[in-house]
């Protein structure tokens, strides 16, 4: 018999094309999709800007709401976006389900065409380990699922360099001495 769990339970969000989001969000394309939130590609109508929505199931606020905790961390710490992450914009709510603004950046690790050559490997796994040194000891948290799809291209000129940033905070945790038992999740 098949029952709900957290994973399953709830229906994602599904604006079309078009659909306006908080009064300033234009949706131009979906551009992920998770167990728990999809993402679409907006364009802020007041600024000319193109910003990801991180739209979450319903009844997972609560989740939101810790994501941005971790977010705000990430933001006080690197406040001029240096620091391959994702940075947060806005909380909001849209037809009932938890919306989070982000700046924008390009496709994931996941669909960059392989075989990469070393010089592409290396510049991976420096920002990464770049990225999650920054987490750890910087922010005091651990990303917990970090994988391929959770691994984008940057698209900003104020990166300095960096190619790559860390995004998906959504099951991340902070520590203090003590881990959690199932801190790690993938």
């Amino acid at each position: 018999m098949y029952t709900d769990n957290h994973a399953t339970s709830g229906a994602h969000a599904n604006p079309t094309i078009g659909t306006l989001l908080s009064s300033k969000y234009k949706v131009i394309a979906q551009c992920g999709t998770g167990n728990f939130a999809r993402v679409f590609e907006c364009l802020n109508v007041q600024t000319n800007e193109r910003v990801a929505i991180k739209l979450l199931k319903h009844g997972f606020e609560r989740d939101a709401d810790f994501e941005c905790d971790v977010l705000n961390a990430i933001n006080r710490h690197d406040p001029r976006d240096e620091v391959g992450v994702v940075k947060l914009i806005e909380r909001f709510e849209w037809r009932g389900h938890a919306a989070i603004s982000f700046k924008l950046k390009g496709r994931s690790l996941r669909s960059h065409s392989m075989p990469m050559t070393a010089e592409q490997l290396a510049t991976v796994a420096r920002d990464l380990a770049e990225s999650l040194s920054f987490l750890h000891f910087k922010c005091r948290a651990v990303h917990t699922d970090l994988k391929p799809e959770n691994v984008l291209e940057e698209v900003s000129s104020t990166t300095k360099g960096r190619k790559w940033a860390i995004c998906d905070l959504g099951s991340a945790s902070f520590y203090t001495t003590r881990l959690d038992t199932d801190l790690i999740t993938t």
